[in-house]
């Protein structure tokens, strides 16, 4: 969905994807390396080898601080372009981010084609100054690719679901090894502010066929009259204990108020209400 040119448009970003993007893999590149092609699978390297050496190389030439090849070595597939990864990367060195080393403490394979490691990164220029990070990487025409957390990025078929001059539309859902997240907008065409969510509440839960798993709100999101926001949801779960192909069927979005006093959180004397759609998947 595009903005229209005048109105004011809010970005918030809450999927773990790209936090562990960018609190993760953030050093500067020499100038002058070509970019080199993930290892390819062999009939003498197994899968689990291929997918190592791929991962290897991607964080040597983090530490390395060679950016064209770490970037080359990095999926596209969690909705990155390696053009922003540069950015990134370039931004964060010049603010004193390193990465200084790296360990491999687990690995798993999740299907034929994404393997699972568990990876430990020692970092100076930021604190801790060693944390933990999951990678998944994925078998692609060029070999092994490395990827964030995200097992898959899938687009939904969605249209705009309105109530009260208030429109919410999905877009894209993310199953990751540790939880999920949906991305979805909020547009306001109402005369009053709205907030949406608050401190304590539940702002969404993700209903499966056997289950249902709540998202906390992080914080009040104020939208004032004629504003659309980017927002998304986040549900924990253990993914890879679950059946590969099981998808959601339906999302609650709650925590609705206006705000008539345009102090950024709900009216006291209105009763909340709450968005329930399916959710419809674009096929591949």
């Amino acid at each position: 969905m595009k903005t229209p040119h005048e109105r004011k448009k809010t970005e918030i970003i809450l999927s773990i994807a790209l936090a562990f993007l960018l609190a993760a893999c953030q050093p500067t590149p020499t100038a002058t390396s070509a970019p080199v092609a993930p290892p390819a699978p062999t009939a003498t390297l197994s899968q689990m080898e291929a997918a190592r050496q791929s991962l290897d190389a991607y964080y040597t030439a983090l530490i390395g601080r060679d950016y064209a090849q770490a970037a080359a070595l990095f999926t596209t597939r969690v909705g990155v372009a390696q053009s922003e990864l540069i950015q990134m990367w370039q931004e964060n060195d010049r603010q004193g981010w390193r990465i200084t080393g790296y360990e491999i403490v687990n690995q798993r394979e999740y299907d034929e084609t994404r393997i699972v490691f568990w990876v430990r990164i020692n970092q100076e220029g930021s604190e801790p100054p060693q944390f933990d990070a999951i990678n998944v990487l994925h078998l692609e025409g060029d070999g092994w690719l490395v990827g964030n957390a995200t097992l898959d990025k899938i687009a939904l078929q969605d249209r705009p679901h309105t109530q009260d001059g208030v429109s919410v539309i999905a877009s894209v859902f993310f199953r990751y090894v540790e939880g999920y997240a949906l991305w979805f907008n909020i547009r306001n065409e109402g005369s009053e502010a709205l907030t949406w969510g608050g401190e304590g509440e539940t702002c969404g839960t993700l209903v499966f066929a056997d289950r249902a798993l709540a998202s906390p709100c992080a914080a009040a999101t104020q939208i004032r009259p004629g504003e659309e926001v980017n927002v998304s949801l986040v549900f924990l779960e253990d993914v890879l204990s679950r059946p590969r192909d099981e998808r959601p069927a339906a999302i609650e979005i709650a925590s609705f108020s206006w705000d008539r006093d345009g102090d950024g959180l709900p009216d006291p004397d209105q009763q909340p209400w709450s968005f329930q759609f399916e959710l419809r998947y674009e096929t591949p």
